[in-house]
């Protein structure tokens, strides 16, 4: 059953949690099947909810889209294992969900210029460019921001 949204309400989700805490709230805290749970992306998205990845939780979670989007499609946690493989969503769907909270929350950021090259990443990974396993070792040349182009400082650089 697909839900109607009247509000135009957007869950804001951030997928790192799965991939940083599951191994540790399934120990302590949630158990392992409410841990491997977490950030419900597929459940919401079957359901006709929008989702938004965000990564407004620094120093909590890391800010880096690519290294987030890959958390939404692989769910992998420090211990080499697949936390809740029933809630991955392909890279197609995550660069949805990705640049809608761009979009969402754009006005907000400080350094959106650096996003917005890595979003251009994350559509070239969309298009099959990128194994969804190396969505987080993308490095990001730089950004083109209202016809200017703003390479990547050396020291901010990926390695």
């Amino acid at each position: 059953m697909k839900c109607r949204l009247r509000l135009g309400a957007i869950v804001s989700a951030n997928p790192y949690y799965t991939c940083g805490f599951a191994d540790k709230y399934s120990q302590v805290g949630l158990g392992p099947a409410r841990a491997d749970q977490m950030v419900r992306a597929k459940s919401v998205l079957d359901r006709g909810i929008p989702l938004s990845y965000h990564s407004e939780d620094l120093p909590m979670a890391p800010s880096d889209p690519l290294y987030l989007a890959w958390c939404g499609v692989n769910r992998i946690t420090p211990f080499g294992r697949v936390a809740g493989a029933n809630q991955r969503i392909s890279v197609d769907r995550t660069a949805r969900n990705h640049h809608r909270g761009r979009l969402f929350i754009a006005a907000r950021k400080s350094d959106r210029q650096h996003r917005a090259g890595q979003d251009r990443q994350l559509h070239r990974a969309r298009a099959g460019a990128v194994a969804p396993s190396k969505l987080k070792d993308v490095p990001t040349w730089g950004t083109v921001f209202e016809g200017r182009l703003f390479p990547v400082p050396a020291n901010q650089k990926r390695t």
